[in-house]
């Protein structure tokens, strides 16, 4: 992987570069005035841009598409929910103001997003994701302000995210310390898509739901975990959640009440 910047550069942006390509054990390479599709043709390497209004990754993969952060439909149910209406997976977390949440799948963000807005303002929101890039990425892109109004954007910067194995983590935190944690497993099965979830697939984590990633789960959660799974998954029945959410969808929460 190859780490650059913006053709417009300034010499904070350039030090974030430099800074990322050192963590990374990448290379950092000044864009000078290159095409980046150029670029990729001659290298064949994926290419990390730093840049002051969020960075954007391009894998070398031909049919892959330029990874960047944005809330996607998180903003539309943020609006439904801010204007009155309900959510599902809200409605399965049962999350309260004040509440400290565990996303252990982060992806792109956006349940993060829901999370945050149900926890409120005096809530928190910590999000794990596997795979470096998409943490990066989603990490600046929670922190730009954006066009979005001050409630929406201040959820977003509820969030804190962590790089990392997320069951690995998990055993580092002590019982009953998140009020709810919750578990999307769904890139280890291709059910939902969106233009935003197909463009992420190709560098998504794809580890499978375990017994032993759900028993981690129950013993950090103080109240319930949550577990998004496509609707006629065999884990509902498997692990005794309760589906919640209409019962048409494609995909389906399903919540447990954690040991106490």
């Amino acid at each position: 992987m190859i780490i650059t910047t913006a053709k417009k550069l300034d010499p904070d942006v350039r030090a974030e570069a430099e800074a990322k390509a050192r963590a990374w054990n990448a290379p950092y390479v000044p864009r000078e005035k290159r095409s980046i599709q150029r670029w990729q043709r001659e290298t064949d390497e994926d290419i990390y841009i730093v840049a002051t209004g969020g960075d954007t990754y391009y894998p070398a993969t031909e049919s892959a598409e330029p990874l960047s952060f944005h809330p996607s439909m998180a903003w539309l149910r943020g609006l439904h929910v801010h204007r009155g209406g309900s959510d599902p997976l809200l409605e399965a977390a049962e999350v309260r103001e004040g509440d400290t949440v565990l996303d252990a799948t982060l992806g792109f963000g956006a349940d993060s997003i829901m999370l945050a807005l149900g926890a409120g303002k005096t809530g928190t929101v910590l999000g794990i994701e596997k795979q470096p890039v998409v943490a990066s990425l989603v990490r600046k892109g929670l922190r730009l302000p954006g066009e979005y109004p001050g409630w929406f954007t201040e959820a977003m910067q509820r969030i804190t995210v962590v790089q990392g194995d997320s069951f690995q983590l998990m055993r580092l935190l002590p019982d009953s310390c998140m009020d709810v944690v919750y578990l999307d497993p769904m890139f280890a099965e291709a059910v939902d898509t969106s233009p935003a979830i197909d463009r992420l697939r190709p560098v998504a984590a794809t580890d499978p739901l375990t017994d032993k990633w759900i028993e981690e789960a129950l013993r950090v959660a103080r109240r319930r975990i949550v577990v998004k799974d496509h609707a006629e998954s065999p884990h509902f029945k498997q692990y005794q959640l309760t589906p919640a959410g209409r019962r048409s969808a494609a995909v389906r929460y399903g919540w447990k009440e954690a040991y106490t």
